[in-house]
């Protein structure tokens, strides 16, 4: 993913989007992404484009029916403004609330009580679980109430709906017109490159290629705040489990008082890094300002040769072909 902001905010989006996202993409920025993170995690992927199909992409209906049987995800890309009554009808049955994008696996470090380091914190966090799970809590569940009874008409046959059937929809048209019908059975996340963003990641690409060092610990700043953040947020989320599902007097349960203290003295500690973590992600950016002239240059030059496509269509370039051209000017 882009590192500007913008990029970032719209993948939180199509990660966390209710519905189906609908993404306007016209640099292809957000489906190298997907491709990218489907492949990184090991998961499957199914791409299908609805403009110039060939043999190696296979027919999309054939492509999108067997995912809806199968429980696959699809991207279909070159989607156009008016849409297909099979998508449509695929767009009616599938909206639900489970995450859209896969999730690297990551460890998650657990608490230990005691001045062995032993595991009572793991046994600890588990009888809490099990109590909260014995308090008949119910699952939320999506608007269709049942997974499984969903299905949708494929050329006149049913089939049903997998649960874990996903579907992503991508144009490469800057402005597209799309029905108030159809945005309302889709998430819209529009991943047009603005200035500022592109500004933002020419500035990445300056400075990994004149300091790698300072780039790798931007990066590196980077997932240590979000995995201190991350952390910091499970063990809040620990302290009010522990505090909810605890029974009679609190100040009486001596395993409940101790694991309270101690998950007290870790987000305390916890918190101490994240401010590090800040200041620090403070100074690479001060070191980084030196370079911002040149990818101002960029994007002036990257919106001249966008505005020359209104002479003549001859003049089109994607964004990624201005990339290699910038890297190897530099």
């Amino acid at each position: 993913m882009p590192e500007d902001h913008t990029s970032q905010d719209n993948a939180t989006l199509v990660a966390l989007a209710y519905q189906t996202p609908l993404i306007i993409d016209p640099h292809q920025q957000a489906t190298n992404f997907i491709a990218k993170l489907y492949r990184r995690t090991n998961t499957n992927l199914r791409v299908a484009t609805l403009i110039g199909a060939d043999d190696s992409t296979s027919d999309w209906r054939s492509v999108l029916k067997s995912a809806v049987v199968q429980g696959d995800t699809v991207l279909l890309e070159n989607i156009g403004a008016e849409m297909n009554p099979d998508i449509v009808r695929v767009l009616e049955a599938c909206s639900h609330s489970q995450p859209r994008l896969p999730r690297q696996k990551q460890g998650r470090r657990v608490p230990t009580l005691g001045k062995d380091n032993t595991t009572e914190g793991v046994k600890f966090r588990q009888q809490i679980h099990q109590s909260a799970n014995g308090r008949n809590i119910k699952l939320p569940k999506n608007h269709h109430g049942n997974h499984h009874s969903l299905s949708v008409s494929f050329d006149g046959v049913e089939v049903r709906v997998h649960c874990n059937f996903k579907l992503f929809l991508t144009t490469r048209e800057a402005r597209p017109r799309f029905s108030p019908d159809l945005q309302i059975l889709t998430t819209l996340v529009d991943f047009t490159v603005s200035e500022m963003a592109l500004s933002e990641q020419l500035l990445g690409v300056t400075v990994a290629l004149q300091c790698p060092e300072l780039e790798k610990r931007k990066q590196s700043i980077r997932l240590s705040l979000a995995k201190l953040q991350n952390e910091l947020k499970e063990l809040e989320d620990d302290l009010l489990l522990a505090l909810s599902s605890s029974q009679g007097d609190v100040l009486s349960n001596k395993t409940l008082v101790e694991s309270l203290e101690h998950t007290k003295t870790t987000a305390r500690d916890v918190s101490v890094q994240v401010e590090e973590a800040h200041f620090a992600a403070e100074e690479a950016d001060a070191a980084r300002r030196v370079y911002v002239p040149i990818a101002e240059r960029g994007v002036l030059m990257f919106s001249i040769w966008e505005a020359l496509r209104q002479v003549d269509p001859l003049y089109q370039l994607s964004l990624e072909s201005f990339m290699r051209v910038y890297i190897l000017s530099i």
